[in-house]
């Protein structure tokens, strides 16, 4: 754990500069959390991990994505605010505009709806009132929309408010004002369905099966936000995905490349006995099914 307790203005600056230089930027954040940006990208994701409640699962929703940041909730009035100011500035300077999205888990007190609307409804999107960036949340919606669950079809529906921020949390950004100056945002809240009641226990399956479905979402929203309101023009959503290659993945890649040299398979599933069963399969008259013996792992050595 970072000893940190906020974010400086040297760490802010130092990201800006990484950020202008088109350099990736992957760097730990005070108390919990990291900042990852691939490259140069005029949106960025948010989770904020709550304090009030444990929400397991929920950060792994927006770490698919090239551009992302994971902080601890008290950051919020510890330096976060200004970090996030400063990225969409830096980025609205290169692109002309910028998009923030914020994901969280929605909890039962911030729910005023019918036991039966709860049910059915999986995302809450947030915005502001309909204005410059209804076709790009209509994306989202529709894209959601299109996700299945448990053989069910997801509901989300568009709510418009002044606050877009998670249960009992201040909004990083007071978007209402930057929308002028072509910085905007959307919250997504989502039914936890990957966790149980208290947030302790993840459902890894449920999980990745939402996971992969936001995040298809998530580019295409993007690649809707990029077309209409900045200068870069990309021709498929799937050139706004991570490019880069972190030293986790070559760490996974050493580490199944030593079990592939821990056995023979080939080895492992050729009978011992085959001329022997081949002798008695003949004197069945090829009628009896052979018996073959495949030796113990243990007693196999490369």
């Amino acid at each position: 754990m970072n000893e940190l307790t906020h974010i400086t203005q040297p760490f802010i600056e130092n990201i800006c500069t990484k950020i202008r230089r088109n350099e990736p930027v992957r760097i730990d954040l005070p108390v919990w959390g990291r900042i990852h940006i691939d490259r140069q990208l005029p949106f960025l994701c948010l989770y904020r991990k709550p304090a009030h409640r444990e929400d397991i699962g929920t950060d792994r929703l927006v770490i698919s994505e090239a551009s992302y940041i994971l902080a601890d909730a008290s950051l919020s009035t510890k330096g976060l605010k200004e970090l996030i100011d400063a990225i969409a500035q830096t980025m609205r300077e290169e692109f002309g505009a910028f998009l923030l999205l914020e994901v969280w888990s929605r909890c039962e007190e911030e729910q005023n709806q019918t036991i039966e609307e709860q049910q059915q409804e999986v995302f809450t999107i947030y915005s502001h009132k309909r204005g410059l960036l209804t076709p790009v949340v209509e994306t989202l919606k529709n894209q959601l929309h299109h996700l299945k669950i448990n053989q069910i079809q997801a509901e989300a529906r568009i709510k418009h408010t002044h606050t877009i921020a998670p249960y009992k949390m201040e909004p990083v950004l007071q978007t209402s004002a930057l929308e002028k100056e072509n910085i905007f945002m959307i919250g997504l809240a989502v039914k936890p369905l990957y966790h149980n009641s208290n947030g302790h226990e993840l459902y890894p399956f449920e999980l990745n099966k939402l996971r992969k479905g936001i995040s298809r979402a998530f580019k295409k929203t993007f690649f809707q936000f990029v077309k209409r309101y900045t200068s870069t023009v990309p021709v498929d959503y799937r050139e706004l995905g991570r490019r880069g290659i972190t030293k986790t993945v070559f760490n996974i890649d050493n580490a199944i490349a030593k079990i592939e040299d821990s056995f023979d398979f080939l080895l492992q599933v050729s009978p011992v006995n085959s001329k022997e069963a081949w002798e008695t399969f003949k004197q069945s008259n090829y009628k009896t099914a052979p018996r073959f013996f495949i030796a113990p792992a243990h007693l196999i050595r490369l």
